[in-house]
This record gives structure tokens, sequence and C-alpha cells, in this order.
């Protein structure tokens, strides 16, 4: 018996033994995630500069320069907002217009969409996410081009965490709801597509105030300022924008856009075209 027990332990501490060692230790989320945001780091940072201005870019560089030079009404003969061109004015004034200091805003943005995805998620789900936005070629192109996209994901994740924190009860409810505002605004000002996280916002705007039993009184005072900010912050733009001469041509662009180049006509199917930019711009990456 004596013998059978020994037998019995020496197995059981044999098998023990192989299968810990065997085993890979298992890898902290936190040190999965260190590495996703050193690679997004590097795919939009390495050879920041290495190309000319090339399409859009150019579009939005000589905005930047007749904003850096002072041309009156410049931003108004965009057909979106101004950030775009701002942005990439501003070390147009300071004296320097290459590539990589114009460029530069938008890869911080990029970046910043990064923290963003990590201020919103926890544990595997920060890591996923950051993980395929790392590597992700819209995602990658964006953050390395003078253009709009990372900066309305940004403002739009912005806008979205602070209606969460306002949703789920945190203190000074007001200045997390100026803050969505200025944010959502900015988005705006970046292009029309951050209106497509106004929704989101709405819904928990409003569950959050159900949620602190809101009266009417209460509605109208504490989103009163949160909405005369946002709103003047577009106004600023989009008012003498409207107005202007140049507006009628920015029409029949977004008509266009909607309605496969004739202006009023009805939407058409994008999905084929996306198909065929997603298997060049993703596939490699992901790969």
């Amino acid at each position: 018996e004596g013998g059978r027990g020994e037998g019995g332990t020496r197995g059981q501490g044999d098998k023990g033994t192989r299968g810990q060692g065997d085993a890979l230790p298992p890898v902290p989320p936190s040190s999965l995630l260190r590495v996703a945001l050193l690679l997004a780091l590097a795919l939009r940072l390495w050879q920041l500069g290495g190309a000319e201005f090339q399409g859009d870019e150019a579009r939005a560089m000589l905005l930047a320069a007749g904003v850096a030079q002072g041309v009156d009404g410049a931003l108004l003969t965009h057909t979106k907002g101004p950030v775009e061109a701002l942005l990439p004015a501003i070390p147009v004034v300071a004296g320097t217009g290459v590539e990589w200091a114009a460029r530069l805003p938008f890869a911080l943005a990029s970046l910043g969409v990064l923290a963003g995805v990590v201020a919103l998620l926890r544990g595997g789900g920060a890591v996923a996410a950051v993980a395929l936005l790392a590597v992700d070629g819209f995602a990658i192109a964006f953050g390395r081009i003078v253009q709009y996209q990372s900066v309305v994901m940004l403002a739009m994740l912005g806008a979205l965490w602070c209606c969460w924190r306002f949703h789920c009860g945190a203190a000074h409810p007001r200045r997390l709801l100026v803050a969505a505002a200025v944010l959502l605004a900015v988005g705006l000002l970046a292009h029309y597509d951050a209106a497509l996280v106004a929704p989101a916002l709405a819904w928990l705007v409003i569950a959050g105030g159900r949620r602190r039993g809101w009266g009417a009184r209460s509605w109208m005072v504490e989103l009163g300022l949160p909405t005369l900010v946002g709103a003047a912050l577009l106004a600023s733009f989009f008012l003498p924008y409207v107005l202007g001469p140049s507006f009628a041509a920015t029409a029949d662009y977004l008509a266009g856009r909607a309605g496969e180049g004739d202006a009023g006509g009805p939407p058409f199917n994008n999905l084929p075209i996306y198909l065929h930019i997603l298997s060049f711009y993703n596939a490699p990456p992901l790969v």
C-alpha cells in the first residue's frame, strides 16, 4: 500500500510538474496593450514626412497657405469644415510647411483615438480594439495625411466618453455636457460625418437625465449652456459659410456624393466601392 501510495504521489507530482513546465505564463493585458500602442505609434509616425503632399492633401495645404497669408474667405471655398485647413496652417504660420509638420496633428489625433478606446473599454476588450485599430489600413492612412478623418473620430470618441460619464452619474454633469457639446461641434467643424454619433449622445443624455430625476426646469437649465456653446461654435463658421456665395457649389457637391453624381438624384449603394478599397487598405496590414 505504501508503494502504491508513493507511486501515486510520484505520478501526480510528475504530471503536475510537467504540466506547469510546459504551459506558458499568461501575458498580462497591460503588456499586450503596450505592444499594440507601440505598434500603432510606429506605423503612424515612421517616415511621416517621406512623401510629398498628394491628392486632397494639396487642396487642404493650399487653403492652409491662404489662411496663413490672410486671404479673405479662403476657408469659405472649402466643401467642408475648416479644421483640416486650420491645423496645418499652424506650422505654415510658424514658417515651416514641411510634410511631417503638417501631418503631425492628424497623426496625434489618430493616436488619440486609441487612447479614447482605452478610456472607454477595459481589459481584453481594450486590447482587441486597440490591436485592430493599430493595424487597420484606413486608420493608418488617415493618421498619415492632412485629412479630417482622425480628428472626427477623436472628437466623436471624446463626446461619447463625456456623455457616458454623465449617464453613469459622474460629478459635475454640466461640465461634462459642455465638453461633449464642444467636442461634437469640433467634429462637425471637421466634417459632417461627426453627426453620425449624435443619436448615441442624445440617448445617453436622455437616459442620464432621467436617472438623475430631472424635471422640466432641470432639462432646460442643464442643457441650455451646452446647447448655446455648441451652437455658437458651429455658427462661428457655418453661418457665414451658408450665406457665402460659394455654398451653392458645396450643396451641389454634397448632393452629387449622395446621388451618384447627379445633384438631387437617389441615394446609391457604396458597398461595392468599399469592398474594393477595403481589400487594398486592410488586407496587407491585417495579414
